[in-house]
């Protein structure tokens, strides 16, 4: 079976053309059914998909995909799109501090066509600097470069010498003065408060905090002195034994997956399944009964917190295929 692409991705390629188009092809997932629907129809006038399912109008361009079946756009809630990757962290930095701003703005063009162009029709994007994401933004909305649906951070914010500071492993003056928080640098509630209400001053959607190193690792969780660990992003295990020596500690980790799908579900709620808020709402609050779930399988079983989320997710998605 081959994938096609995605219908928002395909319509949104239509935006600029008038007149109705239909995107056909053998099969449809709506997002909606645990079904595939066949054929797979979606209608597209004035750059706005009018229906998805049901008859071809009359008098419509059809485009014929074939033997592929059509998907909802993707959403990716983790992207740096005005960065790119590079394996070479030291040499990336030494090009980041070389490049103009209106070179990486360039870059970061080319970055977000190829994010939709992958399926990814909405991102949340959590981090970034010189406002290149509220330019890139602002372009695609505008249409005058292809790219996702972009909700956007300014500056994630951390602590001095933390994951979210760009100053840090630099040797002091570098930069020409110390980072702080309208760099997204805070080491109080005072500078937390005004650089959220900087962020929002200038454009952000969403406020991104690095509450760790980046990661929990062996070294980080040694340092650790707290009970619980519950933070976001950025709380990724280094490796899966991460989730023993935190037990070991006794510190309760909350799995970054599980506390971190407020976001996807709230755009998958709105954008994709057409909910309305008491709906979305509804499934929002259900990430604290899974928490409860993840704990409870945990201490039933004797087992990491970590290992039982993955039991859980591997349970659902087994009865989601029994379903199908």
């Amino acid at each position: 079976m081959r994938l096609a692409g995605c219908c928002l991705l395909l319509a949104s390629a239509l935006h600029a053309q008038t007149g109705t188009y239909v995107l056909k092809a053998a099969r449809l997932f709506d997002g909606k059914s645990d079904r595939l629907v066949e054929p797979g129809i979606v209608v597209v006038a004035e750059g706005k998909i009018q229906s998805v399912g049901g008859a071809a109008p009359a008098n419509a361009t059809v485009i014929d995909l074939g033997d592929s079946t059509l998907l909802p756009g993707f959403i990716d809630a983790h992207t740096h799109l005005t960065m790119d990757f590079d394996p070479d962290y030291n040499g990336a930095r030494l090009k980041g501090f070389s490049r103009t701003t209106a070179e990486s703005a360039i870059r970061s063009t080319a970055n977000a066509r190829k994010t939709l162009l992958a399926g990814f029709t909405t991102v949340r994007d959590v981090g970034s600097e010189d406002f290149l994401d509220i330019g890139l933004r602002n372009a695609i909305n505008a249409g005058i470069v292809p790219g996702p649906r972009m909700l956007v951070a300014v500056h994630a914010l951390g602590a001095t010498g933390g994951h979210c500071d760009e100053g840090a492993g630099l040797k002091f003056g570098l930069l020409n003065h110390e980072t702080g928080p309208e760099d997204g640098v805070i080491n109080s509630p005072d500078q937390a408060r005004y650089a959220v209400r900087f962020n929002i001053k200038y454009g952000a959607d969403i406020i991104k905090t690095c509450a760790t190193g980046g990661v929990l690792s062996k070294d980080t969780i040694a340092r650790l002195r707290c009970r619980v660990v519950a933070g976001a992003a950025n709380n990724q295990l280094a490796e899966p034994e991460d989730a023993d020596r935190l037990a070991e500690r006794g510190i309760l980790y909350a799995p970054d997956y599980v506390v971190n799908a407020g976001g996807i579900i709230h755009l998958a709620s709105l954008e994709l399944l057409g909910e309305d808020l008491p709906a979305r709402d509804e499934r929002l609050h259900a990430i604290g009964d899974t928490l409860r779930d993840v704990f409870r399988v945990a201490d039933e079983r004797g087992i990491s917190t970590a290992a039982a989320a993955d039991a859980i997710v591997e349970q659902r998605l087994g009865a989601g295929r029994g379903a199908a």
